[in-house]
Formats: C-alpha cells, structure tokens, sequence
C-alpha cells in the first residue's frame, strides 16, 4: 500500500500543469528573443542619423575642395608648359641660325613681324593646313596658344590674318602676344600713334622683355580693340597710357602666367608692375 501510494504520488502530477511551466518558460524565452530582434532592426534614431549626415557633408565639401585644388594645380602647369612650348617655338622662328618658314616675313630678307609667328602656331593665313575647309574648330588641348583654365571653343578661318578675326569668337582668346613687340608707340607730327614694327634675331638679346601671357577676351571685347595683342601702360605717355590694350587674365589662382623671351615662364599677382618684367622695350622702327 505505501508502494503503490509513493507511486501514485510520483505520477499525479498533473500534466497540464506540467505543460504549462513547460509552455511559460518558452513563452518568455520567445518574448526575449523577439525583443531582441526588435532593438536590432531599429537602427538609427533621427539625432544619430542627422550627425551622420553631417559628418558626410564635410567630408565631401573637404574631398570637393581638395580635388579642386588639384585640378587647379594641374590646368596652371599646363598652361606654364603650353607658353614654355610658345618660346620655343619662337627662338627657332626668331633665330636666323634655325629659322624655318616665316610666311609673308620671307620677303623681308631677315626682317619679320611677331603676327606671321602667331598665325603659324595657329596655321592660318599663309600657314593654312585645314585644305578647303573655309573654317573649322581647333583642338585646343594641341594648341599652345589655348590656356587649359579658359573656356570656350576656338575656331579658324580661311584665307585671314590674325588682325582680321581669323581666330573667332574674339572674347574665347586667353593667350595675346606683347603689344608692344607688333606696334611701337610714338609720336607722329605731334600725335600719339601705334606704329607697326618688324624684329630681328637681335630680339633674343632680350630675355627679360615678355613674349606671350593669358589674357581676357571678353574684355578686350569690351574695350573694343582685338584680343591677339595687349600691353599694360607700363609709363607710357602715348596710347597705351590709357590701359586700354591692357586686359591681363589672373585665372591661376590670382596669377598670371608669363612667358618671357629668354624661354623662362614665370607667375604674378601684379604682371604690369613686376620688376622682372620689362615691358616698356620697344624694338627699333625698321
């Protein structure tokens, strides 16, 4: 009787209630892991989501500013080895020793005008090398002429000198030649005038006098003269005193780019004023 009594008490438990402990503890262990998943699929709050945002943007407007920087740096280089090839390219025109063809300048014996070198960087005129095409666009990451931080197409024409518009539209020229190297300033019966000049070889005993710089189209547009040619005043009492011709393009983080005739290139902030730079020579009237 106690056998069958211990026994009958090991085995009245009560099997729902069993289940139910049973059920209760998955239960909650169930209610744990579903919380758990909740707190993990709910990612940012809208503080942390807006910091992050932010943190973005500087990077950005940081890596924005850098890369800028950068393109900056690279388009002045270009520009520097662009008027490094222009003086090249002229000390091979200029000297008599190299010359090669100098276009209408041949029939001048040893005479030549700066416009037949100009119209030859840019194969115009007589140095045409475009066929029949009456015009057609330049490529302007091949001409030394164009500077890489300018905008705007170039195109050329037939059968016209510089002084004619053969490089158009006017105001999307960055590069001009030293004015002062194609008309000398002077004074003819009492009036102030620009008097077209020829060089000679002898130009090259001037390193310091500038050759080719960037320029502002669009200005010298504005001031209504041609954007192939500028000079600044440099204390002239005639008609560059006026500062008309002089529209000078400080594109280059503040600076400009100036080739000089000694086959050096050099940087500015105050290109018409710099004691390096002697613009107020003028060659000979020949």
């Amino acid at each position: 009787m106690r056998e069958r009594a211990g026994h009958r008490g090991r085995s009245d438990v009560r099997p729902e209630l069993a289940w139910r402990d049973t059920h209760g503890k998955a239960s909650g262990m169930s209610v744990r892991r579903s919380t758990g998943s909740v707190a993990a699929a709910r990612g940012f709050t809208l503080p942390e989501l807006l910091v992050t945002v932010g943190i973005i943007a500087v990077l950005v407007a940081i890596l924005s500013v850098s890369i800028s920087k950068v393109r900056n740096a690279g388009r002045t280089v270009m520009c520097m080895n662009n008027l490094k090839t222009v003086n090249q390219e002229f000390f091979r025109f200029a000297d008599d020793s190299t010359r090669t063809y100098r276009g209408d300048s041949e029939q001048t014996g040893k005479l030549f005008r700066l416009e037949d070198f100009q119209e030859k960087l840019y194969r115009v005129d007589e140095f045409w090398d475009a066929g029949e095409s009456s015009e057609i666009a330049l490529d302007k990451s091949k001409l030394p002429l164009a500077c890489p931080a300018a905008s705007g197409i170039l195109t050329k024409r037939k059968s016209l000198p510089c002084s004619e518009n053969a490089i158009v539209p006017l105001e999307n020229i960055s590069t001009a030649f030293n004015m002062r190297l194609d008309r000398a300033s002077t004074i003819v019966r009492g009036w102030p005038v620009l008097q077209r000049t020829r060089l000679t070889t002898r130009i090259l005993e001037y390193p310091d006098v500038p050759l080719a710089f960037g320029v502002d189209g669009a200005q010298a547009t504005r001031n209504s003269v041609l954007p192939y040619y500028s000079a600044p005043p440099a204390g002239d009492s005639g008609l560059y005193g006026a500062g008309k011709f002089w529209f000078p393009s400080l594109r280059h983080e503040g600076k400009l780019n100036v080739a000089f005739i000694g086959g050096y290139v050099l940087r500015t902030t105050d290109p018409g004023n710099s004691p390096k730079s002697n613009w107020k020579y003028q060659p000979p009237l020949q």
